[in-house]
Order: structure tokens, then sequence, then C-alpha cells
């Protein structure tokens, strides 16, 4: 998520820190399976769960249309240390 940082020691002059690229993502769907390339055909590495949590490495930048959903892959780290692709609105 995107957001701000807000220093509360001061009310007149408030500073904002902006948080462009969060670091880890949370799995919304009931399962998603960890690829080993960006695309739906390649080899699942791992299932992944609801509310597990990933680490972000990379992420595309074009995007793409999977299933009637528009998103972008994210190379990811899963808590056991398995690295491999997700699709971003899961």
């Amino acid at each position: 998520q995107v957001g701000y940082l807000k220093d509360q020691t001061r009310d007149s002059n408030l500073i904002f820190l902006n948080v462009s690229n969060p670091q880890f993502g949370l799995v919304a769907a009931t399962s998603l399976f960890l690829r080993s390339e960006p695309n739906v055909e390649s080899k699942a590495i791992e299932k992944l769960k609801t509310k597990d949590i990933v680490e972000i490495l990379e992420e595309s930048h074009s995007p793409i249309s999977v299933n009637g959903k528009q998103g972008n892959w994210m190379k990811v780290k899963s808590k056991s240390q398995s690295i491999g692709y997700v699709f971003s609105p899961y």
C-alpha cells in the first residue's frame, strides 16, 4: 500500500514521507500458486494460502490481463524462502 508517515510531535509543521514501494504483500486469494516463471503455464513451486505474507522482490512494469483481471507479475519470496512469481490482483 502507498501511504504517509506523520510526525505527531509537531502540530503546526507536519512532515510527510512518501512510502512508494512496499516490501511485503498479503495473499488475498483462497490459494495461489507461486510459479517458476511469470506466466500461468509455468511450473508451480509452492501453493500459498490466504493471508500468507510474501516479500516483494520485483514487479513487472507491463500490466496484462489474466482470467479477466488486470495486474502485473511480481517476483516474490515466500516464508519458506521459495522465490517465484505471483499475479498482483491475488
